[in-house]
């Protein structure tokens, strides 16, 4: 996700949409991430060899 886009003031007008955002936000909070499992064999590329992969 872009930071521009976290970063932005938003106006809420409604009180019941502010309500159910408040609520989202508080759930988000206990939410945690998946464990991700690779299918394929990855490693980390730097420099020079970032070029080499599209040549």
């Amino acid at each position: 996700m872009a930071t521009k886009s976290i970063m932005k003031n938003i106006e809420i007008k409604d009180r019941k949409i502010g309500e159910r955002f408040a609520e989202a936000i508080e759930a988000a909070r206990t939410t945690t991430g998946k464990d991700v499992e690779y299918t394929r064999p990855c490693k980390e590329v730097k420099g020079k060899d970032v070029k080499a992969l599209f040549d």
